[in-house]
């Protein structure tokens, strides 16, 4: 196999191509332990090598570091390593680093989600977020228990609208009804909530 190109990206990453294709990146340093030169040879054992002693270990190290700011579902970890340009085979093997070692558990943080949630949101907007993040609807079903109801969060967010006043005119109560029916809660629920409110119709 040949190297037949080296292009710089950014300011420490230089791709390497090898027979035409995309293989990995290096920073100058790795570049020159390796020994890898344009247009040089490289053998299957010596790409293998590169790719278990430093691409992946790489890899690695820049999952656990994105995890240290907030956790993560395994969709965006893999969204953010495609960024930094590691190769779908470096991401599957870090992706299983990080279930094995138990830092990432997609179960773990629908639960988390839905519990931190569940209170201020409604059940649509929860499940829409989790699944921009990867999670299908049928795993955060499992943590909206048979007594789960809207009606906590939206009156929390009646409440922050009123600060403490009551609803006075029917265009103020459409007002309200339209936020939050933009949030997600459903209509019927918004409609058994405003009645406490102290506005009839």
């Amino acid at each position: 196999m040949q190297v037949t190109a080296i292009e710089k990206n950014g300011k420490y990453k230089y791709k390497v191509f090898i027979d035409g294709e995309y293989a990995f990146w290096l920073s100058w340093k790795e570049l020159y332990f390796w020994k890898i030169e344009l247009n040089g040879e490289i053998s299957e054992e010596q790409l293998q090598k590169i790719k278990k002693e430093s691409i992946l270990e790489k890899c690695k190290r820049k999952a656990v570091s994105y995890l240290k700011f907030c956790n993560q579902t395994e969709q965006e970890l893999r969204t953010k390593l495609k960024r930094q340009l590691y190769n779908e085979d470096i991401i599957e093997k870090t992706i299983a680093y990080l279930y094995d070692m138990h830092y990432i558990d997609d179960y773990r943080y629908a639960e988390n989600f839905v519990d931190v949630n569940k209170k201020k949101h409604s059940r649509k907007w929860i499940e829409l977020r989790l699944q921009q993040k990867g999670i299908k609807k049928d795993l955060s079903d499992d943590f909206f228990d048979e007594e789960y109801s809207e009606d906590a969060p939206i009156k929390k967010a009646i409440e922050k609208k009123l600060k403490g006043a009551s609803i006075q005119t029917r265009e103020q109560r459409e007002k309200i009804l339209a936020s939050l029916y933009r949030q997600g809660f459903s209509i019927y629920n918004i409609k058994k909530v405003l009645k406490e409110y102290e506005y009839n119709d």
